[in-house]
């Protein structure tokens, strides 16, 4: 039968960014949460750009692209970074257990996009319910191997909703 109770989310990149925005939506959507390189705080992308951004940056029209981005969605760059939940997590009390995987070389969402997220978790009380894991890998997504996507898995698969609400 199926038990509410063990409900979790995981995904990486983009994934991870729908991680976080269900969170956001419905902080208790979920037992726990594991995010992979998440796309977080998307006004990052244009402080330290990945070097994708940069290859794009010289197709004519990218740039009032990218803004136009942030506006349609957003209403701007200032609201795009409201909608992260390395901005809300603290502010909104959010106590979902959650597994961050990230590195502060990924090559894809840099360490701008993925460092408020990481220093939210790594302030948040209680402690228990973060796990962060800086592998420091120039690499995109970080859970790459099975022992480390089992690490990470049995980690969120402790935790059952009656545990921290």
């Amino acid at each position: 039968p199926h038990d509410r109770g063990r409900e979790y989310s995981f995904g990486c990149s983009g994934g991870g960014q729908r991680t976080a925005q269900l969170l956001l939506h419905d902080p208790r959507a979920v037992a726990a949460s594991l995010i992979d390189s998440p796309a977080d705080f998307l006004p990052g992308f244009q402080e330290q750009p990945p070097g994708l951004f940069a290859l794009l940056a010289g197709v004519p029209g990218a740039p009032e692209v990218f803004d136009a981005f942030y506006v349609a969605h957003y209403g701007g760059l200032a609201a795009a970074g409201n909608h992260s939940l390395g901005t809300q997590l603290l502010a909104r009390g959010i106590g979902t257990p959650i597994y961050l995987a990230y590195s502060d070389q990924d090559t894809f969402t840099t360490h701008a996009v993925t460092r408020r997220l990481a220093e939210a978790l790594a302030a948040r009380q209680p402690a228990g319910r973060a796990q962060l894991w800086n592998t420091g890998e120039a690499v995109h997504c970080q859970l790459n191997t099975r022992e480390r996507a089992r690490t990470a898995i049995d980690w969120v698969g402790g935790w059952r909703r009656e545990d921290w609400q």
